[in-house]
C-alpha cells in the first residue's frame, strides 16, 4: 500500500487550477490556497462538498493557508476555485492522490505555525498510523526561492503569489510516514505561515487497514491451528 499523484499536480498564482485529466472517483483531492496578507477565506471549492483540513486568514503580520480535501465523485470536475475577499497576493495547488482504500481516506491530524525568519516550519505534527500523507503548505512575504526542505519533504510545488504592491511565495511539499514529523524549508526572512496536515486510510468497519490485517492475519491463524 502507498500512496502517490494519480497526475501532475497544479499550483498557480490565483484562487483556480485545473487539472490534466478528469480527477478518477474514489480519490484523494487536495485543494490548497494561500492568502499574502489582509484577506479572509470566504468559501471552500466546490459549493460546499470539499471538507476543511486547516483554514487560517491572513492579517496585518502573517499570511494565511487553507487546506480542503474530498473523495473525488463520478464526473468530478477538473477545475478547482476558492474563494478569498482579498485585493491581491494569492494561490492555489491542487492534487490528486491515488492509494489502496484510498476512498476511506480520513484526515488524522493538522498544526499551524507562524514567524519571521527565513526558516519556516509547522512544528512537530504526530500521527496514528504508520503510512499516512502528510502535506506541508507554506506561505512567505518574501518572493526568494525555497530550498532545503526539512525531514524527508519533497517539493510538489511554488509559485510567487505576490501583488498589489507587495511579494510572496507559496511552497507546498509531502512525504509519507508515521511518527512525528515537522517540515520546513529555507526562504526569504520574512513573514510566514507553515501549515501540515495528515491523512489516513480507514479499512470496512472502521479500523485502520494495518490493524485490519493484522485482525485477519490472527483469524487465520486461530483457522489454521
Amino acid at each position: 500500500m502507498a500512496w502517490s499523484k494519480a497526475q501532475a499536480a497544479k499550483i498557480a498564482a490565483a484562487k483556480t487550477a485545473t487539472f490534466d485529466s478528469i480527477p478518477t472517483q474514489g480519490n484523494l483531492l487536495i485543494c490548497i490556497g494561500a492568502i499574502r496578507a489582509n484577506g479572509t477565506f470566504t468559501g471552500a471549492p466546490g459549493s460546499g462538498t470539499w471538507s476543511q483540513a486547516i483554514l487560517n486568514n491572513a492579517d496585518g503580520t502573517y499570511p494565511g493557508v487553507a487546506v480542503w480535501y474530498k473523495i473525488a465523485g463520478a464526473g468530478e470536475s477538473a477545475t478547482v476555485t476558492y474563494t478569498a475577499d482579498v485585493s491581491g497576493g494569492v494561490g492555489i495547488c491542487i492534487i490528486e492522490y491515488t492509494n489502496t482504500g484510498v476512498a476511506n481516506a480520513l484526515l488524522d491530524n493538522q498544526i499551524t505555525a507562524v514567524g519571521s525568519s527565513a526558516a519556516p516550519a509547522s512544528g512537530s505534527l504526530t500521527c496514528a498510523q504508520s503510512d499516512e500523507l502528510k502535506l506541508l503548505a507554506i506561505e512567505v512575504r518574501s518572493t526568494t526561492a525555497f530550498s532545503n526542505w526539512t525531514n524527508g519533504f519533497g517539493e510538489v510545488g511554488t509559485v510567487a503569489t505576490g501583488s498589489g504592491g507587495g511579494s510572496s511565495r507559496m511552497g507546498v511539499a509531502d512525504i509519507l510516514g508515521g511518527g512525528t514529523s515537522d517540515g520546513g524549508c529555507t526562504s526569504g526572512n520574512a513573514a510566514w505561515r507553515a501549515s501540515q496536515v495528515a491523512f489516513k486510510i480507514l479499512a470496512a468497519g472502521g479500523l485502520s487497514i494495518p490493524v485490519a490485517m493484522q485482525n485477519y492475519r490472527q483469524r487465520r491463524g486461530n483457522a489454521n491451528g
